[in-house]
């Protein structure tokens, strides 16, 4: 579902002129940064990712909307944007995997950074 209304939007997108098509980019900010491993993976529109407060999640959902079932194949160079203090994702266990799990090319892993602000679920 939040890959369709993603792809409905990039859609409409694409009707505008005045945007350019070709930098188009996904930004999660936490459930949303966790999505950031399904809707990038199945939408090969979107250019680069922007994932504030995310990682995986401990409890598992359905395979078809686990997020560790797509993230190998988030091709895109992604910045990662987290709090070092996390209880939703907590650095060791959540947020390390899932970056080191994303399935960028060779040349691209050289764009990937994870940033940790001094902070626990907040960017402030």
């Amino acid at each position: 579902m939040w890959v369709k209304d993603a792809s409905r939007a990039i859609d409409y997108a694409a009707t505008r002129p005045e945007l350019d098509h070709d930098k188009l980019a996904y930004y999660g900010y936490s459930w949303g940064a966790e999505m950031g491993a399904i809707v990038p993976a199945m939408e090969p529109r979107i250019k680069v990712c922007i994932l504030a407060l995310g990682g995986f999640y401990f409890q598992r959902p359905l395979p078809e909307a686990d997020a560790l079932n797509f993230v190998s194949r988030v091709k895109q160079p992604v910045l990662m944007l987290n709090g070092r203090y996390d209880f939703f994702f907590p650095v060791e266990s959540s947020q390390e995997p899932f970056l080191r799990l994303l399935g960028s090319r060779k040349e691209q892993k050289n764009t990937w950074s994870m940033t940790w602000v001094t902070t626990s679920h907040a960017t402030s």
